[in-house]
């Protein structure tokens, strides 16, 4: 082989091997490049004695632990590895929903401590109701009975709306007005009016001034179960229960028989009188009155 032929040989292959070493370099990991050359910046930095070197490669050392910490979460996040980020709120909504009901159990305690108070009302108006039956201080009183939880008695005051509100509407509603040419002979009323409620199985009589619309009851007749006593004697009740009920009471005709009799009850006065009037041993009627003047 001749010497330009050496040379041309040799000339290609150092090319070739130059290629192949640029090729090297390039396929060579850019991330270690980086890193040898912040080694290689930080070495001549840790060979200087200057503060503010030793400063900038402390500053250099942590920024690099933080770039691969955070390219290591990045790996491991939820949208890396393609997990729903809806889970890691699970507990911030359950929060979120536990403080939302927080104002419903307040709402219901608040309900409960509402319906203890209305139990304990209802419990407040029926031992009224007892103490009112059972007051033997009063004996006016007992001349009464009872409807919807209601005592309705001789000398309550009352008007029509009083009335209605406890019994509903009556039946029928008659008045009469005294006066001095009406022929009844009761100068002591002149100017009063009375009135009569009816209402099945029951008549209810006021008297009072019809100006102020003012009137007390002073007369009841009562002939329906549906209206007891105060003592929880009705209408067809037997004798012995009227008995028991109210034993100051006593037998005008003296002893029990076949015949019909009146059992009369005068709690204090014999002005104010609770009359039963017996037919068959049973409770016919019940007439409760005072005598007005």
């Amino acid at each position: 082989m001749s010497n330009t032929k050496k040379v041309i040989f040799w000339a290609i292959i150092a090319v070739i091997i130059i290629a192949a070493a640029i090729i090297v370099v390039l396929l060579t990991n850019p991330k270690d490049k980086k890193d040898d050359e912040a080694g290689k910046t930080t070495g001549s930095l840790e060979k200087s004695d200057d503060p503010s070197a030793s400063q900038e490669i402390s500053d250099r050392k942590d920024n690099l632990t933080d770039s691969r910490e955070n390219t290591q979460e990045d790996d491991n996040s939820p949208d890396s590895q393609g997990m729903p980020q809806q889970e890691d709120n699970l507990p911030e909504q359950e929060n979120s929903q536990q403080e939302d009901n927080v104002p419903d159990s307040q709402e219901t305690s608040g309900q409960e401590e509402d319906d203890t108070g209305t139990a304990d009302s209802g419990e407040d108006i029926n031992k009224d109701i007892d103490d009112d039956i059972i007051d033997d201080n009063d004996p006016v009183k007992q001349l009464a009975f009872v409807f919807n939880e209601h005592i309705i008695g001789i000398s309550n005051e009352v008007n029509d709306e009083v009335i209605e509100s406890m019994l509903g509407k009556a039946d029928m509603i008659s008045e009469h007005t005294y006066s001095a040419d009406d022929g009844r002979n009761m100068d002591q009323l002149i100017g009063k009016t009375e009135k009569h409620y009816q209402y099945p199985g029951l008549i209810i009589k006021t008297i009072g001034s019809k100006e102020d619309d003012k009137a007390f009851i002073f007369s009841i007749e009562i002939t329906d179960s549906k209206f007891p006593t105060v003592r929880g004697i009705k209408a067809g009740d037997s004798f012995e229960e009227l008995k028991e009920a109210y034993p100051e009471g006593n037998l005008l005709g003296g002893e029990l028989s076949d015949q019909e009799d009146d059992y009369r009850y005068e709690p204090a006065n014999y002005w104010d009188v609770m009359n039963f009037h017996i037919k068959d041993k049973k409770i016919e009627s019940i007439q409760m009155y005072t005598l007005i003047d």
